[in-house]
């Protein structure tokens, strides 16, 4: 049967998902893919050499309403590198900041809400 292509996520997840299993040998995958039609660019380089890059998400970055990309400074990088839709120029370490940020903010609302 015939299926649409996969969006660019879907691509990123089943990419993953070969690099996991092993790969398929060059064989058709899910969905008719091979696991040579899913590799979207060039391997990064290893992640002591790399470097913020611009990405489809990174646009906002100067404004700081970027969302950062958790797989860009993981060791495998992110498979969509500037097609990828979340922030790519963001320092290593700022997607953790900004969650602990949100976490502190909600424990002060908590404590205000609580302490009235």
């Amino acid at each position: 049967d015939d299926h649409p292509p996969l969006p660019l996520v879907g691509q990123q997840l089943f990419s993953e998902a070969l690099g996991f299993l092993g790969g398929s040998g060059g064989r058709a995958g899910a969905h008719g893919m091979s696991s040579a039609a899913v590799a979207v660019t060039a391997p990064l380089p290893p992640l002591s050499e790399r470097r913020p890059a611009p990405s489809a998400g990174s646009a906002m970055h100067g404004t700081g309403l970027c969302n950062p990309c958790a797989h860009y400074w993981k060791t495998r990088g992110c498979t969509l590198d500037a097609a990828c839709d979340f922030c790519h120029l963001c320092e290593e370490g700022e997607l953790k900041r900004r969650r602990k940020a949100k976490v502190a903010a909600m424990r002060v609302g908590r404590t205000r809400i609580g302490s009235s």
